[in-house]
C-alpha cells in the first residue's frame, strides 16, 4: 500500500492550516458583527454616508454576516474532514466494523457462515486503505481462520462498478461486505441485499440505504464541527489540528438492522476500550 511521502505530509499540513486559518478569520469576523451589530452598523453607515449604498447598510450587514459565518463554518468542516480522513482515525473505524463482521462469522450468526468477508474500496489511496487495514486487522484478530477479500472499483461515483466487485466477492463466498467507496459503494450494499448477505456502510449511518446493512463506520463530523465552532465562540480556538477519535466520541460505529447478541457486544466494547486506552493500535497498512 502506498505510504504518505514528505510532499504528501507537507500538503496535508498546509491544507489543514489554511482551512483552520480561514475558519478562524471568517468566524471571528462574522461573530463580531453579531455581538456588536450596533457598532458595526454605525461604522458602515458613516463610511457609506455619501455613497448610493447609504440606505442599504442594514440588509448588506446582515448578508455579509451570514456569508462570513457560513464561510467560516464550511472552512472549519473542511479542516475537520481533512483530520478525520487521516491515518489512524479511519483505521480505528475499520477495526470496529471488522470486529463486528468477524465476531458474527465466528459465532455462526452470519447469513451463510462461510467465514469469508470482503471489503470493496473505491481507489487504492491511503484514506481508503487505512479503513481496510483496520477492518482486516481486527477481523483476523477476532477470528484467525477468517478470510478477508479486498477489491477496488477504481471509482467513487458509479454504483454499478462497485456492484460488480461485490458480486465477484459474493461468488467467492463473502458473507459480509464493507464498502469504502463513497457513492459507488451503494452498489456494494445493493449487491449484498440481493444476494441475502450482510453489508457494512461507511462515513455516515447507511442503514436506510439497504436492509442488508448491519453496521456503519461513522465519522462524527457533527461532533467535530460543533466542538470547533464552540471553541471559537468561547475564545478557546488555538488553530492547528484538532484530533477527534473514538476516545472523545468524534468517531465510532452504528449497529443497523440487527440486534447484536450480548456476547458479541461485550467483545466489541472490550475492543473499543483497548483502542481508547492505547493497548491496541490498528495498522495503517493492509495486513498481508
Amino acid at each position: 500500500m502506498p505510504r504518505l511521502t514528505s510532499p504528501d505530509i507537507a500538503s496535508y499540513i498546509l491544507q489543514v492550516l489554511v482551512s483552520a486559518f480561514l475558519a478562524i478569520l471568517f468566524l471571528q469576523s462574522g461573530i463580531d458583527k453579531v455581538v456588536d451589530r450596533r457598532g458595526n452598523r454605525a461604522y458602515f453607515e458613516q463610511h457609506f454616508a455619501k455613497s448610493p449604498l447609504a440606505g442599504t447598510v442594514g440588509p448588506m450587514l446582515t448578508v455579509i454576516t451570514l456569508l462570513e459565518i457560513s464561510a467560516g463554518a464550511l472552512s472549519g468542516m473542511g479542516c475537520v474532514v481533512l483530520i478525520l480522513t487521516h491515518d489512524s482515525m479511519v483505521a480505528y473505524l475499520g477495526a470496529l466494523v471488522g470486529a463486528i463482521a468477524a465476531l458474527m462469522e465466528k459465532a455462526n450468526k452470519a447469513p451463510k457462515n462461510t467465514h469469508v468477508i470482503g471489503a470493496v474500496g473505491g481507489i487504492s489511496i491511503p484514506p481508503v486503505n487505512h479503513y481496510i487495514a483496520g477492518y482486516k486487522w481486527a477481523a483476523t484478530m477476532e477470528d484467525p481462520s477468517i478470510k478477508v477479500l479486498v477489491g477496488y472499483s477504481n471509482d467513487f461515483t458509479d454504483p454499478a462498478k462497485c456492484k460488480n466487485v461485490a458480486s465477484s466477492q459474493i461468488s467467492a463466498k463473502s458473507d459480509i461486505l464493507f464498502q469504502v467507496a463513497g457513492g459507488c459503494g451503494l452498489g456494494v450494499l445493493q449487491a449484498a441485499g440481493q444476494a441475502g448477505v450482510y453489508s457494512v456502510g461507511v462515513d455516515a449511518d447507511q442503514k436506510d440505504a439497504d436492509p442488508s446493512v448491519i453496521a456503519s463506520a461513522l465519522k462524527k463530523v457533527d461532533v467535530a464541527t460543533y466542538t470547533a465552532i464552540q471553541n471559537v465562540v468561547n475564545g478557546k480556538f488555538t488553530g492547528g489540528a484538532l484530533t477527534f477519535s473514538i476516545a472523545n466520541d468524534g468517531a465510532g460505529y452504528a449497529v443497523d438492522n440487527l440486534n447484536v447478541p450480548a456476547d458479541i457486544q461485550t467483545a466489541l466494547d472490550d475492543l473499543k476500550a483497548k483502542i481508547k486506552a492505547g493497548t491496541l493500535t490498528p495498522p495503517a497498512d493492509i495486513p498481508a
